[in-house]
């Protein structure tokens, strides 16, 4: 992969970064700090733009189970599911917590919203220990 990205996957990359230092100062990244946290790129093909492959470059986090075997997860939507999970409380044993779920999500949908939401929660963190999982070394992807 070249050095070179277009500008949709600049413009992407950036979204990433600013979702994970704000992520990290709100203090929702903290279970996940000492999980292998690294930026991988995977081909995607997208339909407009069919004789060009895009490389995705995300945030990924390495999880093992019982057993040894490993495996690659996208960080911010799991850290934000996971915060989801945990804020949803039922209330009575008719609460359907799947349906709340969606709604959440669907109140949420745009890079905007989240963020305006990511704001409004209480900052725990001031410090710079993020900036060293911000840094992307085009050579290993």
């Amino acid at each position: 992969m070249s050095s070179i990205k277009p500008k949709v996957l600049r413009k992407h990359i950036k979204r990433d970064k600013r979702m994970l230092r704000l992520l990290y100062r709100k203090g929702l990244l903290d279970a996940w700090m000492d999980s292998h946290i690294h930026w991988a790129a995977y081909r995607s093909f997208n339909n407009r733009f069919n004789k060009n492959h895009l490389y995705h470059i995300e945030p990924y986090y390495w999880i093992e189970d019982y057993w040894g075997e490993g495996d690659e997860r996208e960080l911010i939507s799991d850290v934000i599911d996971n915060h989801i999970w945990e804020t949803l409380n039922p209330k009575d044993e008719h609460f359907n917590v799947e349906r709340e779920f969606y709604k959440w999500h669907k109140e949420h949908s745009s890079f905007k919203k989240m963020m305006n939401y990511l704001h409004s929660l209480p900052t725990k963190r001031r410090d710079s220990g993020i900036n060293k999982y911000l840094k992307i070394n085009l050579t290993d992807l």
